[in-house]
């Protein structure tokens, strides 16, 4: 009788102890301590963790006035139409009217399914209106603002109205001038038909003094706005906004427009500056569409508050519109003072910081032009510099005015003139600039070369590519990856791809990285963010973060906060990073990192640092759905995996972790039982066999989104024998 074959026992295989040396190494080896990918989990030495949490802003739709002269009275009202299940919300019809009465009569026609009526009402003196009415039922007052008595506004609806011609009646509370205008829409939700309302009011600066009113408002909505203004002799709107009534009516105008929900914008440039009078900071975040072209969705600058952790930190205070631009220009700092790009125009732009809303703020200069084009600014040390499509580039006079022409010196070529710049910063009293011929670079003199010409023949696709200084070089965006140029030195590809074994394919089912590109990056301290898209066809795009542990610029550990959305897959996502945010405690500051997200924003509270590793004492939120997949296991020979187990500490209820993995060419990813929680010691039973290549995948899962001390996995060891061919 044979004998019985005596398995060997099972030995440890594997230890995973140590994550300090980041994402980006696809095979394993006994000299690095990393993962192949992580998005949402970082990895540290004796620790994986979960990331600080992605905060979303939602992003408003704003209704956009400038009057034309200053001290005058105004008043806009706005109002988010929702659309109706499968459908978008569309203009249907307007009326408008005037009188200086105690009431006004407009005859109006609705049609179309799922209709919806607003009626906006603009007038003067102390009086408000006391009712509106269509066709005899009353109409709901959507909001109002009766808080400068100059100019008194307010948006009235109801769904459902009436079909055919009938009469808007607006009942006011004594004889004053009064301008009203009815707006119809189609296709809009019946049961919620509006999502958000605000206003703002009070009186206008000098000009161009923006004004903003904002809302929220869902795809395939639309926002409405009313106006009402003592200046008489006009005021500007957006132009992506349709004026469907405007007009005077003695001492009021009234203006009602409306649009479209946008969509396509994506963070370019994040700059941070404090009042003119005042510590409080706020981010200003400078937009841009891919459709910008088009003249319409032009370039926005939306002003955020992040100076108040108590209960309005990242609130959107309004935007400021570019149309002289159809992209973002790149802005710099000068004297105290933010300078934006004015392109059709030899005059920047310059930001003065007021309290609270952009109403408050001043941003001189054009703005109107025949031609949009684009431009660039940046420092040269202690003078600023510009270039501009056409002409070139150009240097303020020592001590100079911007917004002064005669202050500027000559234009001068760097490469092609004609080309449009993608990107301009200043380093070691030299000027970079990034245009489709190649890197180019220009002293104080206006002397300038080619100093790096790949772009030549290996064009980026972006329209703008913000660059940053790195450790006395600069990092340099570029189709082939994240490219670090120290002048008089060839350049170092230093991203991700860097990474010899990362060229290999990994096993199919793990998210693939290699191959990607860089978006924007931020240098801050000893810390790089980036926005990574793996795939360049695709809209998922990674907040990055890198640093070095040696020092050495070229030798980056890179991981990952978590996932956004691009808008478009090929118009560049910038980041930024205040550090005079408040988002913790008013009593003091704290680093913060931001993103686009899809339509919206997001951000993430740094460590006093930085730093996305956040220390037991800062208790925080962390991130609630994350994955890692570690680097992939090559065994010389068969094994059979037989048992795994995790070390956890400062799990709460509702945390879990699932362990798993893809093994030899199986694409399936095999679960191994139920999810490890609590905290301590635990282990699963496994039953694999034959086992030549192993690739272990992590996942976590929580529901608490309350401050708290980052749970860890602080070990995983893996088990198994040798396989026994014979059996």
């Amino acid at each position: 009788m044979a004998e019985d074959r005596i398995k060997p026992k099972a030995t440890l295989l594997k230890r995973w102890d140590s994550w300090e040396d980041g994402i980006g190494h696809l095979v394993d080896s006994p000299r690095i301590n990393g993962m192949y990918f992580a998005s949402g989990l970082l990895g540290a030495r004796r620790e994986l963790r979960p990331a600080p949490f992605l905060n979303t802003v939602t992003m408003l739709e704003s209704i956009l006035r400038w009057p034309a002269s200053s001290t005058k009275k105004l008043t806009i009202c706005a109002v988010a139409l929702n659309p109706s299940s499968g459908g978008t919300v569309t203009y249907d019809a307007v009326s408008t009217g005037g009188a200086t009465s105690t009431s006004l009569t407009i005859s109006h026609t609705c049609t179309g399914a799922n209709r919806y009526l607003t009626v906006g009402v603009s007038t003067t003196g102390a009086a408000a209106p006391t009712g509106v009415t269509y066709d005899g039922s009353a109409m709901t007052k959507l909001v109002e603002d009766t808080t400068t008595a100059g100019a008194i506004c307010s948006i009235w609806g109801i769904k459902n109205p009436s079909t055919g011609a009938n009469n808007i009646i607006i009942s006011m509370g004594g004889s004053v001038d009064i301008r009203g205008g009815g707006i119809s829409f189609t296709s809009v939700d019946q049961t919620t038909p509006t999502n958000d309302t605000d206003s703002i009011s009070g009186t206008t600066g000098s000009f161009p003094d923006f004004w903003a009113s904002s809302v929220a408002c869902l795809d395939n909505g639309r926002v409405v706005g009313v106006s009402a203004t003592s200046d008489t002799a006009g005021i500007s709107k957006s132009v992506d906004e349709t004026a469907r009534w405007d007009a005077n009516q003695g001492s009021v105008r009234g203006t009602g427009t409306d649009r479209a929900k946008f969509t396509g914008y994506h963070p370019t440039y994040v700059v941070e500056e404090e009042e003119t009078t005042n510590t409080r900071s706020y981010l200003y975040m400078y937009r841009g569409n891919v459709d910008g072209s088009t003249t319409s969705l032009l370039p926005k600058l939306t002003k955020i508050n992040i100076f108040d952790a108590n209960f309005s930190f990242a609130q959107i205070l309004g935007e400021f519109e570019f149309n002289t631009l159809s992209q973002p220009g790149q802005p710099a700092r000068y004297q105290g003072n933010w300078f934006f790009p004015a392109s059709g125009s030899t005059i920047s732009r310059k930001l003065t910081v007021g309290s609270g809303k952009t109403s408050a703020d001043t941003l001189t200069g054009p703005t109107s032009v025949a031609n949009p084009t684009e431009d660039h600014l940046a420092n040269l040390s202690h003078q600023l510099i510009g270039h501009r499509a056409t002409s070139g580039a150009r240097i303020l006079k020592v001590d100079g005015t911007p917004t002064t022409e005669g202050d500027w010196g000559s234009y001068f070529s760097v490469g092609d003139k004609n080309e449009r710049a993608a990107g301009l910063i200043g380093l070691q009293n030299l000027s970079f600039v990034m245009n489709q011929e190649g890197l180019f670079s220009f002293n104080a003199k206006g002397r300038s070369g080619l100093v790096f010409e790949d772009f030549r023949t290996w064009r980026n696709v972006f329209e703008n590519i913000p660059m940053s200084a790195w450790k006395g070089g600069i990092l340099l965006p570029h189709p082939s990856g994240l490219i670090w140029y120290t002048p008089g030195e060839q350049p170092i590809h230093v991203g991700l791809g860097s990474k010899v074994g990362l060229r290999s394919i990994p096993p199919s089912g793990p998210t693939e990285i290699h191959g990607g590109r860089y978006h924007g990056t931020k240098v801050v301290g000893e810390f790089i963010y980036a926005v990574y898209q793996p795939n360049i066809s695709s809209t998922t795009a990674y907040l990055t973060c890198a640093y070095s542990p040696s020092g050495n610029p070229t030798d980056l550990i890179w991981q990952i906060l978590g996932s956004i959305t691009l808008q478009d897959a090929n118009y560049v996502m910038g980041v930024g990073v205040t550090l005079q945010s408040r988002p913790v405690s008013n009593n003091y500051v704290t680093p913060v990192a931001w993103a686009g997200n899809g339509d919206d924003l997001n951000y993430v509270v740094l460590d006093s640092s930085a730093g996305p590793f956040r220390s037991r004492a800062d208790t925080h939120k962390v991130n609630t759905s994350a994955n890692a997949y570690m680097s992939e296991i090559i065994f010389p020979e068969p094994v059979d995996l037989t048992e795994i187990v995790i070390y956890t500490q400062d799990m709460i209820s509702g945390d879990e972790w699932q362990l798993s993995a893809y093994h030899n060419d199986d694409t399936t990813d095999i679960h191994f039982g139920g999810p490890f929680i609590g905290n301590g010691k635990d282990s699963r039973t496994l039953n694999l066999k034959n086992v030549t290549r192993f690739m272990l995948h992590v996942n976590w899962a929580a529901t608490s989104t309350a401050d708290r001390v980052p749970p860890t996995i602080k070990e995983i060891r893996l088990f198994g024998r040798p396989s026994d061919r014979g059996a």
